[in-house]
């Protein structure tokens, strides 16, 4: 594993700082992405308790049998030609 440089510290230390800056000055600010973020993801995940909660059943009916239908007979029709048939 790659070891991170001194100036990727740096970035992650002050991102930090501006991330603690920001939550004490405006905690809702940060809650509420955070909240949306930390949903979405849950949903995410864990679709399916969700999905029987509300009584949803995947469409599980039997495939409809295909209708076959009468070929039309075909409307072109072959014409005896005036070529050589020696070749």
């Amino acid at each position: 594993m790659k070891r991170l440089g001194a100036i990727t510290w740096v970035f992650i230390f002050l991102f930090i700082i501006g991330i603690a800056k920001t939550f004490v000055s405006n905690p809702i600010g940060v809650l509420i992405p955070i909240v949306i973020f930390v949903l979405i993801f849950y949903f995410l995940k864990h679709p399916e308790k969700q999905l029987k909660k509300r009584g949803y059943r995947p469409n599980k009916a039997t495939p409809k049998p295909k209708k076959y239908r009468k070929h039309k007979e075909n409307p072109f029709k072959v014409i005896p030609g005036k070529k050589d048939q020696d070749k």
